[in-house]
Protein backbone atom coordinates (compact mmCIF):
# COMPACT_ATOMS: atom_id res chain seq x y z
CA UNK A 1 0.00 0.00 0.00
CA UNK A 2 2.68 2.43 1.00
CA UNK A 3 4.89 1.44 -2.08
CA UNK A 4 1.40 2.36 -4.06
CA UNK A 5 1.26 5.68 -2.45
CA UNK A 6 4.95 6.43 -3.36
CA UNK A 7 4.23 5.66 -6.95
CA UNK A 8 1.34 8.04 -7.15
CA UNK A 9 2.83 10.94 -5.33
CA UNK A 10 6.30 10.49 -7.51
CA UNK A 11 4.04 10.23 -10.85
CA UNK A 12 2.09 13.04 -9.99
CA UNK A 13 5.21 15.02 -9.13
CA UNK A 14 6.88 14.07 -12.41
CA UNK A 15 3.86 15.82 -14.49
CA UNK A 16 3.67 18.75 -12.23
CA UNK A 17 7.34 19.50 -13.00
CA UNK A 18 6.99 18.47 -16.56
CA UNK A 19 4.28 20.46 -17.23
CA UNK A 20 5.57 23.48 -15.39
CA UNK A 21 8.67 23.12 -17.75
CA UNK A 22 6.85 23.83 -20.66
CA UNK A 23 6.30 27.49 -20.81
CA UNK A 24 8.12 29.65 -22.44
CA UNK A 25 10.03 32.51 -19.54
CA UNK A 26 9.92 36.00 -20.36
CA UNK A 27 13.39 37.84 -18.96
CA UNK A 28 12.98 40.74 -16.95
CA UNK A 29 16.34 42.37 -15.88
CA UNK A 30 17.76 42.56 -19.41
CA UNK A 31 17.09 45.20 -22.64
CA UNK A 32 13.96 44.65 -24.55
CA UNK A 33 15.96 43.72 -27.59
CA UNK A 34 17.95 40.88 -25.63
CA UNK A 35 14.43 39.70 -24.17
CA UNK A 36 12.78 39.53 -27.31
CA UNK A 37 16.09 37.39 -28.46
CA UNK A 38 15.81 35.02 -25.71
CA UNK A 39 12.50 34.46 -26.09
CA UNK A 40 13.06 33.56 -29.85
CA UNK A 41 16.04 31.23 -29.27
CA UNK A 42 13.67 29.68 -26.29
CA UNK A 43 10.64 28.71 -29.39
CA UNK A 44 10.42 25.02 -29.85
CA UNK A 45 9.42 23.18 -32.65
CA UNK A 46 5.84 21.04 -31.98
CA UNK A 47 5.72 19.48 -34.40
CA UNK A 48 1.62 20.37 -35.74
CA UNK A 49 0.97 20.79 -31.99
CA UNK A 50 -0.74 23.75 -31.79
CA UNK A 51 -2.43 23.72 -28.91
CA UNK A 52 0.83 22.65 -27.29
CA UNK A 53 2.14 25.61 -29.08
CA UNK A 54 -0.24 27.85 -27.78
CA UNK A 55 0.19 27.09 -23.97
CA UNK A 56 3.76 27.39 -24.51
CA UNK A 57 3.46 30.78 -25.49
CA UNK A 58 0.77 31.37 -22.98
CA UNK A 59 3.17 33.76 -21.22
CA UNK A 60 3.41 35.72 -24.20
CA UNK A 61 -0.35 36.50 -24.67
CA UNK A 62 -0.48 38.12 -20.87
CA UNK A 63 1.60 40.84 -21.56
CA UNK A 64 0.61 43.76 -23.76
CA UNK A 65 4.41 44.44 -24.88
CA UNK A 66 4.53 40.97 -25.95
CA UNK A 67 1.33 39.84 -27.87
CA UNK A 68 2.91 40.59 -31.10
CA UNK A 69 5.62 38.71 -30.22
CA UNK A 70 2.72 35.83 -29.15
CA UNK A 71 1.26 35.91 -32.83
CA UNK A 72 4.60 36.14 -34.73
CA UNK A 73 5.52 33.13 -32.66
CA UNK A 74 2.00 30.78 -33.15
CA UNK A 75 2.46 32.03 -36.98
CA UNK A 76 5.37 30.68 -37.27
CA UNK A 77 4.10 27.45 -35.44
CA UNK A 78 1.07 26.95 -37.89
CA UNK A 79 3.47 28.03 -40.66
CA UNK A 80 5.68 24.95 -39.81
CA UNK A 81 2.64 22.46 -39.05
CA UNK A 82 1.01 23.09 -42.60
CA UNK A 83 4.04 23.85 -44.82
CA UNK A 84 2.25 26.11 -46.67
CA UNK A 85 0.52 29.76 -47.35
CA UNK A 86 -3.08 29.51 -45.19
CA UNK A 87 -5.85 32.05 -43.94
CA UNK A 88 -4.79 31.05 -40.34
CA UNK A 89 -0.83 31.83 -40.43
CA UNK A 90 -1.49 35.27 -42.52
CA UNK A 91 -3.86 36.18 -39.95
CA UNK A 92 -1.30 35.34 -36.86
CA UNK A 93 1.35 37.48 -38.57
CA UNK A 94 -1.16 39.85 -40.00
CA UNK A 95 -2.31 40.56 -36.05
CA UNK A 96 1.21 40.33 -34.99
CA UNK A 97 2.64 43.81 -37.28
CA UNK A 98 -0.65 45.55 -36.53
CA UNK A 99 -0.06 45.19 -32.71
CA UNK A 100 3.74 46.18 -33.26
CA UNK A 101 2.25 49.25 -35.12
CA UNK A 102 0.50 50.29 -32.15
CA UNK A 103 3.13 49.77 -30.01
CA UNK A 104 5.77 52.66 -29.61
CA UNK A 105 8.73 49.90 -29.77
CA UNK A 106 10.78 49.96 -33.22
CA UNK A 107 12.51 46.60 -32.39
CA UNK A 108 8.92 44.57 -32.33
CA UNK A 109 7.76 46.43 -35.46
CA UNK A 110 10.87 45.16 -37.37
CA UNK A 111 10.76 41.64 -36.28
CA UNK A 112 7.19 41.39 -36.91
CA UNK A 113 7.03 42.71 -40.45
CA UNK A 114 11.09 40.76 -40.52
CA UNK A 115 9.05 37.33 -39.96
CA UNK A 116 6.03 37.99 -42.29
CA UNK A 117 8.55 38.97 -45.04
CA UNK A 118 10.36 36.00 -44.28
CA UNK A 119 7.27 33.73 -44.41
CA UNK A 120 6.14 35.12 -47.45
CA UNK A 121 9.71 34.51 -49.22
CA UNK A 122 9.78 31.01 -47.91
CA UNK A 123 6.55 30.07 -50.07
CA UNK A 124 7.30 32.97 -53.28
CA UNK A 125 4.87 35.77 -52.35
CA UNK A 126 6.70 38.17 -54.28
CA UNK A 127 4.05 40.47 -55.15
CA UNK A 128 3.19 40.98 -50.88
CA UNK A 129 6.64 40.73 -50.46
CA UNK A 130 7.85 43.56 -52.12
CA UNK A 131 6.41 46.80 -50.41
CA UNK A 132 7.01 45.11 -47.05
CA UNK A 133 10.38 44.78 -47.79
CA UNK A 134 11.08 48.30 -49.12
CA UNK A 135 8.88 49.40 -46.01
CA UNK A 136 11.28 47.42 -43.58
CA UNK A 137 14.53 49.05 -45.41
CA UNK A 138 13.00 52.44 -44.40
CA UNK A 139 12.32 51.54 -40.53
CA UNK A 140 15.48 49.66 -40.54
CA UNK A 141 17.76 53.30 -40.90
CA UNK A 142 15.56 54.47 -38.08
CA UNK A 143 16.66 52.27 -35.33
CA UNK A 144 20.31 52.24 -33.91
CA UNK A 145 22.01 48.66 -34.53
CA UNK A 146 22.26 48.07 -30.63
CA UNK A 147 19.06 47.94 -30.37
CA UNK A 148 17.84 45.36 -33.35
CA UNK A 149 17.04 41.78 -32.86
CA UNK A 150 19.31 39.64 -34.24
Amino acid sequence: MLRKRTYYVFIYLLTFFTLQAQQLTIPNSIPKNKAIESIIIQSKDFEGDTLSLKKYLSPLSKSESYKPLYHALFANGITESLDQINDQSNYHYLKSIELASKCDDLTIKIYTLQNYIKYLYTYRDFTTLTPLFLDLINQTRNIESSKMVF
